[in-house]
């Protein structure tokens, strides 16, 4: 608990820092990937801050680019890049952060620029252009003519002007930078005014430069000096330091600039660089002769490592699957350029665009991927299928500009009827012309062994040299059929039916089948098909019911398919029908349990509609009036059949004010009627004691049990779990019958630590641990207090955060509601309330505030509280509470019975809470 309240004052105080100081563009990112991209722009700085979520445990030790593009240039064309090995070390909860500063963009002109990342195989970028300044700043940042190389020191001359105002009247911005180069033994650090000559605030100060490590263990306290100190002048500050000083092997560092002034020290700017193997080039390239051994190269030059290089291996994945790893070999003496050829056997004749990794193996035996990866593309090519109709009758299919990687071995041509389906096909073997580089297959339709109309297929199939078969290209020629009339009429509004004719067969082998498919949406989503009987005057008729399309009214859709003497199945005609009956009623199914749903379907009269529903058996003795609800153009109800008392024939009478329009009947079994009272039902293998009113499960039995208040004088016998995967709590109560704690009695959605992957018990507790402790315990498992109203909570740095309605279960860990910000009921955070449902805490297991309060009032001290891993699947035999959701303007739990049901009856009404408790403990919207 204290870890989150410290990190919120920590976040609180850093937002209202820059709301006052800086102003800071928000970019908006667009992206269907998992993967998210969040841009702020501080233009006074010339400074982007970028922050990419939602890389999962794959992406770890795979590489990301981040990269800067000019607007209207391509994705490939940037002024700047920087490749990131992805750990747990820099990359926290799924979660990188990062800067750019201006000095690192090569080319740097007043136009606009996008950010974007390459992550694994997603590419996400924003949206939204971004401009570092403009030419209207007080203090404009310099051209691509005037900005220094990011690591040299900048060199006035005669024809290179610096790029100021006039006459500055306040110090400019200084900019804190370390070089890219990942895989150097030296580290550049530069200090320097974001508009050349410009002069600091901190001018006449000393400035120093430390580095540490971002490392499990390791802090900011750990940092190192490099080099010494110097003072702040006009001219750009640079540092160069070997990384012995410093390093503690590969991974992500910091390094902040602090300034000295008389006694005062201040950090003044924070960046982060990488130590890793990098390369000049990383390519792929199939040669000739390579071609001819089914291989493909893999070229590594410039390679450098501060750690030096033992060897070299480089590994193929297709996605994150690791296909094969090769040993690479030097080529020259310095041990900078590296070779290896692989197979296709290597790689098990997989065929696809495959990343290539280079791991190099320093010579402390440490191995690291180099920063750089390349594609190698083993795809085959698929060509163009091109189908030509001979007036002999016969077809020639022609496969142009293929490939597959070790060359085509053979071609074959497959061809069928898409009626028929690929089960009935043939295949036609092509001859090869090298002057034409052209695959030829020829079929004669006369002699195919399912010859018919329709549409036919041809697939083209390459065969490679290690005999297996890849699907090159496909293409489709048609054989045209007969043809006949559709026409649709005789609707019934009582039946909800119409009828369709097919008439007019022009056939000369004659007709042994019509059948007609009917649709609403799409023929292959959701069509019905009819078979047609036929009348006396040789047409076809089909009865087309509502029911067998979801009772649909509006637009049909229908085909007519004749099925000629010889056999051959062809499409003769079609047709669109609008059916919209009068007065139909009909019954659909509901999401709700234990209800049936009645419509009655385009009233013919004006006025209230409502459903009279009741058993036929004994008459109107179980009758139930429901009041219609307008849907489209008619009127449903919604039946609960735990208010019938009868099994058999239900009635159920459709009345437009007080005539009744139509009727309808169905039949339900014993089974189906509600149940009522105490009912054992078994749940995940175990049998628990319910209580069902009118065949609802009652979720909360305080009343029903009667359950009083605990005090020294009252005990109640509860046992209480925690499941901790599904986030939520069920409070059990003894059943004398079955000699067990089956009765559940209530559940409560929860929040608990956050550190869901420890399964500790009580005794790693800590200040610093935020996990909700595996075990058996109870309400005070030590002894001592047990509850508080108000429970404060200190901080380290003197600071007090209050929780209402605490009930104290071992060491640190209460059940209490969320934590606020002052002895108040309106200090509420909402991010912390809307997580609810879901890991948040620092191991207390927090609660709405009505939850809590039944907790300090009903659960006895000495009550056994037993936490489980649990399963997210199979939250309780009483299920997992919907949690509510508050807006960010809302700073009161809408439980708590403190807050006036006014004000919390127009916020719902506003959208502003999705739902809320009365003071009477009535639930509203959830």
């Amino acid at each position: 608990m204290k870890n989150i309240i410290r990190n919120k004052h920590i976040f609180i105080g850093f937002f209202v820092f820059a709301c006052i100081f800086f102003y800071v563009i928000p970019i908006k990112i667009q992206a269907s990937s998992s993967i998210k991209l969040d841009v702020q722009v501080n233009k006074e700085k010339g400074i982007c801050e970028y922050t990419v979520s939602g890389l999962g445990n794959w992406y770890m030790n795979t590489i990301m680019d981040v990269r800067v593009n000019r607007a209207g240039d391509t994705k490939e064309d940037y002024v700047y890049n920087e490749r990131i090995v992805l750990d747990v070390h820099n990359c926290e909860n799924g979660v990188f952060r990062g800067q750019i500063h201006i000095a690192d963009i090569k080319q740097y002109e007043n136009v606009k620029y996008y950010v974007s990342v390459l992550a694994g195989d997603e590419y996400i970028e924003a949206d939204h252009a971004i401009e570092f300044g403009n030419s209207n700043s007080e203090y404009p940042l310099p051209s691509a003519s005037s900005t220094p190389e990011p690591s040299k020191t900048p060199v006035p001359s005669a024809s290179v002007k610096p790029v100021v105002s006039k006459k500055p009247v306040k110090p400019v911005e200084w900019v804190f930078t370390a070089d890219k180069k990942t895989g150097s033994q030296v580290r550049v650090f530069e200090y320097g005014p974001s508009v050349l000559g410009g002069t600091s605030v901190d001018a006449g100060s000393e400035a120093a430069v430390y580095v540490w490590k971002k490392e499990k263990g390791s802090s900011e306290s750990n940092a190192v000096q490099i080099g010494d100190n110097q003072v702040i002048g006009s001219e750009k500050l640079i540092w160069k330091a070997d990384i012995s000083k410093f390093e503690k092997g590969y991974g992500t560092y910091f390094a902040k600039l602090v300034v000295t002034k008389g006694n005062q020290k201040e950090t003044k700017e924070t960046t982060h660089f990488v130590i890793q193997p990098e390369c000049t080039s990383f390519t792929t390239k199939v040669t000739s002769a390579l071609e001819a051994k089914q291989s493909f190269g893999i070229y590594l030059k410039g390679l450098e490592n501060p750690y030096g290089v033992k060897d070299v291996k480089f590994e193929i994945y297709d996605g994150s699957k690791k296909l094969y790893t090769s040993t690479a070999k030097p080529q020259n003496d310095s041990r900078t350029y590296y070779y290896a050829a692989v197979s296709m056997e290597d790689i098990k004749y997989k065929l696809g665009y495959f990343t290539v990794k280079a791991v190099v193996k320093d010579k402390s035996g440490n191995t690291r991927l180099v920063s750089s990866t390349t594609k190698i593309d083993r795809r085959a090519k698929k060509g163009t299928v091109k189908v030509i109709s001979h007036s002999d009758k016969t077809m020639e299919f022609n496969l142009e500009n293929a490939y597959i990687p070790g060359k085509i071995k053979k071609v074959s041509f497959e061809v069928y009827r898409k009626a028929d389906g690929s089960k009935k096909s043939r295949f036609y073997s092509a001859t090869y012309s090298s002057s034409w580089k052209t695959y030829t297959g020829k079929m004669d339709i006369s002699t195919f062994q399912y010859k018919g109309t329709g549409t036919y297929q041809v697939n083209a199939y390459g065969y490679t040299q290690w005999k297996t078969k890849v699907l090159l290209n496909k293409s489709t020629f048609k054989v045209s059929g007969a043809a006949a009339k559709l026409t649709a009429k005789s609707p019934s509004s009582k039946n909800g039916t119409f009828v369709l004719t097919v008439s007019k067969i022009n056939s000369r082998s004659g007709v042994s089948n019509v059948s007609v498919k009917v649709w609403r949406t799409g023929e292959t989503k959701d069509a019905y098909a009819y078979t047609g009987v036929k009348q006396s005057n040789g047409t076809y008729k089909v009865t087309v019911d509502a029911k067998n399309h979801g009772y649909h009214f509006g637009t049909y859709h229908a085909k007519a398919y004749v099925t000629m003497g010889n056999g051959i199945k062809v499409k003769s005609a079609s047709l669109s029908y609008t059916f919209k009956p009068d007065d139909f009623m009909y019954m659909m199914k509901t999401n709700v349990e234990g209800g049936k749903k009645v419509y009655l379907y385009n009233p013919s009269q004006k006025g209230t509609v409502t459903f009279q529903v009741y058993s036929k058996t004994d008459g109107t003795d179980d009758l139930v009036t429901y009041q219609g609800k307008k849907s489209g153009s008619g009127y449903y109800a919604v039946i609960m059949l735990n208010k019938l008392r009868h099994p058999g024939i239900v009635m159920v009478k459709a009345k437009v004010g007080n005539t009744t329009v139509r009727t309808y009947t169905f039949s339900i079994s014993k089974s189906e009627i509600g149940k009522n009272g105490w009912v054992y039902e078994p749940y995940q293998g175990k049998t628990y004691k319910f209580y069902y009113k009118d065949g609802e499960k009652v979720t909360d039995l305080t009343d029903i049990l009667g359950i009083k208040e605990s005090n020294d004088s009252n005990v109640n016998n509860f046992r209480v779990e925690v499941n901790r995967a599904a986030c939520c709590v069920t409070v059990y109560a003894y059943d004398s019958e079955k000699k067990s704690y089956c009765i559940p009695v209530k559940t409560c959605t929860v929040s608990i630590g956050r550190d869901t992957w420890t399964n500790k018990g009580a005794s790693g507790l800590s200040e610093d641990t935020s996990y909700t402790p595996i075990g058996d315990f109870s309400i005070s498992s030590n002894g001592t207090s047990v509850k508080y109203t108000m429970k404060p909570m200190y901080e380290p740095d003197g600071s007090v955060v209050y929780a209402r309605w605490a009930s104290h279960v071992v060491g640190n860990v209460y059940f209490h509601s969320i934590a606020v910000g002052a002895d108040s009921h309106y200090a509420l955070n909402p991010n912390h309330y809307n997580k609810l449902g879901s890991p948040a805490s620092a191991g207390c297991i927090r609660m709405t505030v009505a939850d809590a309060k039944w907790f300090y009032d009903y659960v006895s001290k000495g009550t056994p509280v037993k936490i489980v891993t649990g399963n997210a699947s199979a939250p309780g035999p009483l299920g997992k509470n919907p949690a509510i959701k508050i807006s960010s303007s809302i700073h009161y739990d809408p439980t708590d019975p403190a807050v006036p049901n006014s004000t919390k009856e127009k916020d719902y009404k506003a959208g502003r809470i999705s739902g809320y408790m009365t003071s009477g403990g009535k639930k509203v919207g959830y």
